[in-house]
């Protein structure tokens, strides 16, 4: 009966084993998209590559041994590319629009030889994360953008030759968390920000000088001292005109002057209505002041003595 017991027991143990092991194997087996993989290796063929940093995209490997490459193991799709600081150039190709579930592409610290952004970037839905910096892209920033109403990340900075003759599309980025468009050339236009009305938070646009919006009534929120909720406190603002470290040495200089009339005022308060305290403070003074007396003749003398033995 025991024998029997365990023999069953024995028998349960390896059937789940097994049945675990072949549905992870199963899982492990998803190959990447073939979509995908020709829609990269299209892509790779646009790029100059000098320091091989795409050998790996090889159309005998499976592109989820590829390096740089992320993808989604129990769908097979490609979700990010990771190519910053690889000293690509060349052309992007529009083969990426083929990328359907790409959410992260990150092109940053590469050389693309002042050629525009593409357009087409802007028809990329699923894009979360679009990262250009330092990339020498040169010409306008395509307001095509604008469509890309999942992302929350987009840096354009660090690429000195672009320019923008409007930010209107910025208005559509409903999601976006985090704004980069340093170095980068801006044209003229008159309350170009009164479209935005609240000043997304965390973004690269509350690092601009105050004085950066001036002339545009409708706008709220940090760095400027409306709020875009009534009632909302107004703390943590600065002025317009003034920097954050202007505010805190105001307050350190305002802090001081009162630390020193309180304590002044009350030291003095308590000599001038307690008359035992003003005697023994008075009286404090005047034996310092005999005993620093008598030490220094006493100094003196025991000096003049030994400059006079000395010359004996």
């Amino acid at each position: 009966m025991g024998a029997s017991f365990v023999a069953h027991v024995l028998f349960l143990l390896w059937f789940f084993a097994t049945t675990f092991s072949f549905f992870c194997k199963a899982e492990s087996n998803v190959t990447c998209n073939e979509k995908d993989k020709q829609a990269l290796l299209n892509f790779k063929q646009g790029l100059s590559d000098p320091s091989k940093n795409l050998s790996s995209w090889s159309d005998q490997e499976d592109c989820s041994r590829w390096d740089r490459v992320v993808y989604d193991n129990k769908t097979g799709r490609v979700t990010e590319l990771h190519l910053s600081d690889s000293r690509l150039g060349g052309e992007i190709s529009g083969s990426l629009l083929q990328l359907e579930h790409l959410n992260l592409l990150d092109l940053s610290g590469n050389d693309f030889n002042c050629t525009p952004i593409p357009t087409f970037l802007g028809s990329m839905a699923s894009l979360t994360h679009l990262d250009l910096g330092y990339s020498n892209f040169s010409g306008h920033i395509p307001h095509q953008l604008g469509n890309l109403s999942n992302l929350r990340h987009l840096n354009l900075g660090g690429n000195y030759y672009l320019y923008a003759d409007n930010f209107h599309w910025i208005s559509n980025l409903s999601s976006i968390q985090y704004l980069d468009l340093s170095n980068s050339k801006h044209q003229s236009e008159v309350g170009w920000l009164q479209i935005m009305s609240k000043i997304p938070l965390g973004s690269q646009l509350q690092t601009f000088d105050a004085f950066s919006y001036i002339g545009n009534p409708q706008l709220c929120g940090n760095p400027l001292p409306k709020n875009c909720t009534i009632g909302e406190e107004s703390q943590n603002r600065t002025p317009i005109g003034k920097t954050e470290e202007d505010s805190n040495n105001s307050n350190f200089y305002i802090g001081m002057g009162v630390g020193f009339a309180v304590g002044f005022w009350t030291v003095c308060g308590v000599l001038f209505f307690n008359r035992t305290w003003r005697h023994a403070y008075f009286k404090f003074f005047d034996d310092m002041k005999d005993c620093i007396y008598v030490a220094t003749v006493l100094n003196v003398n025991w000096l003049l003595e030994k400059l006079r033995s000395c010359h004996l």
